[in-house]
């Protein structure tokens, strides 16, 4: 589309439905894209927008207490996938600053 229109992309791109050629706006093409983007990958964006991201919890083996695993960065992410993956992960495995005894 031109510069003109480039604000309406959707109105210029063309869908045969059952033999017509529909504007792209008026399908549920569009909708069911929109939606797979925001489940895609675990990465879910809220009501406006923002980008929100799940904590995960990982229990010790040795004290028996759940510990959370804020995932809001790759770093996060990285120690959350590390200790999951390890069967003896204890409280201690996590940097100091990450946890609080209780």
């Amino acid at each position: 589309s031109g510069r003109e229109t480039a604000r309406k992309w959707k109105n210029n791109i063309w869908v045969i439905v059952n033999g017509e050629k529909v504007p792209l706006y008026k399908t549920v093409l569009l909708k069911y894209y929109n939606q797979a983007l925001k489940t895609a990958n675990g990465s879910q964006k809220s009501q406006n927008g923002q980008a929100c991201h799940r904590d995960e919890f990982i229990r010790c083996t040795r004290c028996n207490k759940e510990r959370r695993f804020r995932l809001r960065t790759k770093e996060d992410c990285r120690l959350h996938h590390d200790a999951l993956a390890d069967p003896n992960w204890k409280c201690s495995d996590l940097p100091y600053d990450k946890y609080v005894l209780n």
